[in-house]
């Protein structure tokens, strides 16, 4: 019976032991994954701070002549394509041609897939009233396409069933979180 107690005191002895440094190891595992976290946070900063530098180094002030010439190759390029798109935060008052509507569709990109996801839009036959008046480009150019998704086109559709066609639009968010807003100029 003393050799058993013996023993069973010997075994308890080296699960206590083995437990302590199960435990130690743990901590120390745990402190080390901490400070790797840390020091990848320190690097990942420093390296933000050295491209922020850098490039605010890089940066040089644009004239008001370049700005003009930006705003101009924009609209060139606006007036050359047949679609009106607008961009997050913008506003554009278009008049609509309720004769010129059609149901398309479309196919798009899945985020993150190598698929194409097919869906029915609404292209508006659209003129912008700024460059209505300008004589130098032909009627055809004028007229652009507006796409819209079915859930957009209801209140479009509603306004223009109104007698309603000349629309202020106003394009919130970017992606799949585009909200419109439409009213009546």
């Amino acid at each position: 019976m003393l050799v058993f107690k013996s023993a069973q005191s010997d075994l308890s002895h080296s699960l206590t032991l083995f437990t302590t440094i199960l435990f130690s190891l743990s901590e120390q595992y745990k402190r080390r994954k901490t400070e790797k976290k840390e020091q990848y946070k320190n690097r990942t900063k420093q390296k933000r701070g050295e491209y922020k530098e850098k490039m605010s180094t890089n940066t040089a002030t644009i004239s008001g002549r370049a700005k003009e010439i930006f705003d101009q190759i924009r609209q060139e390029r606006q007036a050359q394509g047949k679609f009106i798109k607008l961009q997050a935060g913008e506003k554009k008052v278009l008049q609509f041609n309720p004769n010129k509507v059609e149901i398309v569709e479309a196919e798009f990109d899945e985020p993150g897939k190598n698929t194409k996801r097919k869906t029915k839009q609404v292209h508006y036959g659209v003129i912008d009233p700024q460059t209505a008046s300008d004589e130098c480009i032909p009627m055809e150019q004028k007229e652009k396409i507006l796409p819209m998704s079915l859930t957009n086109a209801i209140s479009i559709n509603a306004l223009l069933e109104k007698g309603l066609n000349l629309i202020e639009i106003q394009r919130f968010g970017t992606g799949r979180d585009t909200k419109y807003v439409f009213a009546p100029v």
